[in-house]
């Protein structure tokens, strides 16, 4: 019922909520007076162990019997509650003690009706004391099965037990890991979930290249030597099974080429070396890669969207995301070049 009218809540304060009650349910109303004052620590959420004085949300049930039209009646803005936030007081006729859904009998309903029409409230205010505390915790029941809510509805400063599931699942502790934490939980990395996260994070056309391949170093403990007096059955010499030529072997499985398509000057700005985005970019990969793998990265864009390399210590060098002045004639030309 609340979804197709929630997110125009948000452009809305309490006043204006407080005319079109109609308009949402009563789970998203609690939600969304509760997002407003999120920062604030004088105030208190609904349900929790603090004093109900120190609340800002106070519920009451309808006295009536009639069919209710929706699950919030109506919404009252009181007097200030602590500094600048305001209490609500809300009315629902969703359930409680007493009226048209209430669990005692009808009775006590009807009795309570009758006191209100003669003026006494007492009765009234008296049941709402439990129907306050029940619709309480009826929203944080609603609240704890609904992963966003809960997430968002945190006190500031306390730590929250989704970020240490995703954490976990990720197995990483940055919010970047757990943001792709779907990705990071699989065991099987591969070149498309890398692709679709740098995507992302980039907003560009990213291509993975495998198998670039590059040379390694051998040890002198891990090269080939024939049989002698010291070793007479050599070291690795044996052909088909380790033995190698030289100091150096090429490994086809420890390197890639990462590549971005940047199609504005904006993009390509903010991928050269030593920038906030790029810096990102390349930590959430270097968390998904094998420790061992090596990336080239490389950007592929028009000449008129990088910079030029000038005399100083403002400009990036060459070889590091710059490239010398080029006719203006070429500046919408595609060029590829190594930035890291």
């Amino acid at each position: 019922m609340a979804c197709s009218f929630w997110w125009s809540a948000f452009a809305m304060n309490l006043n204006e909520l407080a005319k079109n009650t109609h308009h949402y349910d009563f789970f998203e109303t609690v939600r969304y007076i509760q997002k407003q004052w999120r920062a604030a620590d004088e105030v208190h959420w609904i349900g929790t162990d603090s004093l109900p004085s120190k609340e800002l949300v106070r519920f009451k049930t309808s006295q009536h019997l009639g069919v209710p039209s929706h699950s919030v009646e109506n919404v009252h803005i009181g007097p200030y509650l602590i500094r600048s936030h305001k209490r609500v007081k809300l009315q629902t006729a969703l359930f409680g003690l007493t009226g048209v859904n209430g669990v005692l009998p009808k009775h006590y309903s009807e009795l309570v009706m009758q006191r209100i029409k003669n003026k006494d409230t007492a009765m009234a205010e008296f049941y709402d004391l439990f129907n306050h505390r029940v619709l309480s915790l009826f929203f944080r029941a609603w609240e704890k099965y609904r992963v966003p809510v809960a997430y968002e509805n945190k006190p500031n400063g306390q730590r929250k037990t989704l970020d240490d599931v995703m954490h976990a699942f990720a197995g990483g502790s940055t919010s970047l890991e757990a943001y792709y934490g779907g990705l990071f939980a699989n065991k099987i990395r591969n070149a498309k979930s890398l692709q679709n996260i740098l995507e992302d994070l980039s907003g560009s056309v990213v291509s993975v290249k495998q198998f670039v391949g590059r040379w390694l170093s051998l040890r002198e403990e891990e090269q080939t030597r024939l049989a002698g007096r010291l070793q007479p059955e050599g070291q690795y010499a044996a052909l088909g099974m380790g033995a190698t030529i030289g100091k150096k072997v090429w490994d086809t499985s420890s390197a890639i080429d990462i590549e971005f398509h940047v199609d504005s000057m904006e993009k390509a700005r903010a991928l050269l070396p030593g920038m906030k985005l790029f810096m990102a970019v390349k930590r959430i990969s270097e968390r998904y890669l094998p420790a061992g793998m090596k990336v080239r990265w490389r950007m592929t864009a028009q000449y008129g969207d990088l910079p030029s390399a000038v005399l100083g210590n403002r400009s990036p060098g060459l070889g590091q995301g710059a490239g010398l002045q080029v006719r203006s004639q070429r500046l919408t030309e595609q060029t590829t070049i190594t930035i890291a």
